[in-house]
């Protein structure tokens, strides 16, 4: 059942129906209203229509009451709709054309445009309100609903349980009429308008018809072959004898063009066997190229990886030693700090063999020895002993931990110029910039030189703070007193 409606908006924003479509055709086929006027004409032609039931007949009462179950059903949702065609009130326009579909979906309405509404039209007015009666009684194709609002109401209902009003009673009498409107209905229903007995004289004529120009069609066409065989036969002799020369020379181009084209395609072949055999000679030396550059490549990506790996192992560890420098050198600043007040002089005489304990009293106190000058200066000599022995052995440390720092610095500035070296050549080997054997030799050489460690003999050379201080105490020994 087609129907629908679409919407527009003004440009003051405000929306209006565009277009309302009614499922108003045959077989509930849609009618498009695109304006109100035109939803307004047929509303008003519809009306008009039906007032043969308004008017004076034998059944006024009944008629009346007919109409009114019409106008109620299938002609006022069609007057609201034209009320409402200028509101914005969509879903009110939308409940009224949902109301007519289901209204059609029971009954299928004789609306002036449909052709059941001619059959009604033609009948005498005791068959025609019976015809209506029937149609409003309910579609043949869906199953009988004596409680359907929509259908119910076609009857005349019962008051105080007496059919004693004249409603009623026309109603009633009419009942020998609609016998005959069944049948009416019936046969349109099946046939179409005209009768059963006509429409099958009617369907039996037109076959007749149809055999018979089928019969004059066939005998047309088979003069017409025939006309076609002995014309196409005359012209085939006619054109073969006309033309045997022709066909002879055209024969003999035919055979040349086509040894011509043997021979092109001979040249062709010997050609392109040529250049796939070149091809593939210089796809095999492109293969061996290839492997031989693979080759050479995972061997020199080994080495690089090999490098980078000793790099970064190197570095690791002279972050370690240097890390080490520094707190050691931290330790030499506080080591005075660390061990000073922690010896006596008592500690000092204590220390000594129990015979010489006067001689270092007497020693303690000659302003011309050592100890002298010491106690003179205030400074406590087993501490300055201690002293001076931690700084050395931690002088000591600090050359060793920077020939390790320096050792591993060089070690480390050796695998980066080898891993850089190693990738240098391997891009310019990709290029196809470097001739692989002489290329290798000066990469092999250059790998495998002797590594430079950094370290050098300077064991002659070194001096530790101990040296410094026992020389300067020889020297003020050494002074007259």
């Amino acid at each position: 059942m087609e129907s629908g409606l679409k919407m527009e908006e003004w440009g003051d924003g405000h929306v209006k129906v565009k277009s309302i479509t009614l499922p108003f055709n045959d077989n509930d086929t849609g009618m498009i209203f695109h304006d109100r006027d035109a939803l307004k004409r047929f509303f008003e032609e519809e009306c008009q229509r039906w007032e043969w039931l308004k008017d004076k007949n034998n059944y006024p009462t009944y008629s009346k009451y007919l109409y009114d179950r019409v106008y109620l059903l299938f002609l006022q949702p069609i007057f609201e709709l034209i009320k409402q065609w200028h509101s914005d009130d969509e879903q009110t326009i939308q409940s009224n054309i949902e109301r007519i579909c289901l209204h059609l979906e029971y009954v299928d309405f004789p609306y002036h445009c449909r052709n059941i509404r001619g059959l009604i039209e033609k009948q005498p007015t005791e068959i025609a309100i019976n015809l209506v009666y029937l149609l409003m009684s309910g579609r043949l194709d869906r199953e009988l609903d004596l409680h359907n609002t929509i259908v119910k109401g076609v009857s005349p209902a019962l008051k105080n349980g007496m059919h004693s009003d004249h409603t009623w009673q026309q109603f009633h009498q009419l009942e020998p009429y609609r016998y005959r409107a069944a049948v009416i209905l019936e046969n349109y229903y099946q046939y179409g308008e005209s009768s059963g007995k006509d429409y099958l004289a009617k369907r039996i004529q037109e076959l007749e018809d149809i055999n018979e120009q089928g019969r004059m069609k066939g005998k047309e066409l088979a003069d017409y072959i025939e006309d076609l065989d002995k014309t196409m036969t005359d012209w085939s002799s006619r054109f073969i004898n006309e033309n045997r020369n022709k066909i002879n020379e055209a024969r003999l181009r035919s055979d040349n063009f086509a040894r011509r084209i043997a021979r092109d395609l001979l040249r062709k072949s010997s050609d392109f066997r040529k250049d796939v055999d070149a091809k593939y000679e210089e796809s095999l030396q492109v293969v061996e190229q290839a492997k031989d550059t693979y080759l050479s490549q995972v061997e020199l990506d080994a080495s690089v990886q090999y490098w980078k790996t000793k790099g970064e192992t190197h570095k690791r560890s002279k972050n370690s030693w240097i890390g080490g420098l520094f707190a050691l050198v931290a330790m030499i600043a506080v080591t005075p700090y660390l061990l000073h007040g922690r010896f006596s002089s008592a500690d000092v005489v204590a220390s000594l063999p129990e015979g010489a304990s006067d001689a270092a009293d007497m020693a303690i106190n000659a302003s011309g020895t050592a100890v002298g000058v010491l106690n003179s200066l205030g400074t406590n000599p087993l501490e300055l002993v201690s002293t001076i022995l931690a700084i050395s052995a931690i002088s000591y440390l600090i050359k060793f931990f920077a020939k390790q720092y320096s050792t591993q610095q060089h070690l480390y500035l050796e695998a980066e110029e080898r891993k850089v070296m190693l990738m240098t050549y391997l891009a310019l080997m990709n290029e196809n910039k470097l001739k692989e054997q002489e290329d290798r030799k000066i990469a092999l050489d250059t790998l495998f030189r002797p590594a430079q460690t950094g370290i050098f003999n300077d064991a002659s050379h070194h001096v530790v703070p101990s040296d410094t201080i026992v020389k300067i105490f020889e020297r003020q020994s050494s002074k007259p007193n």
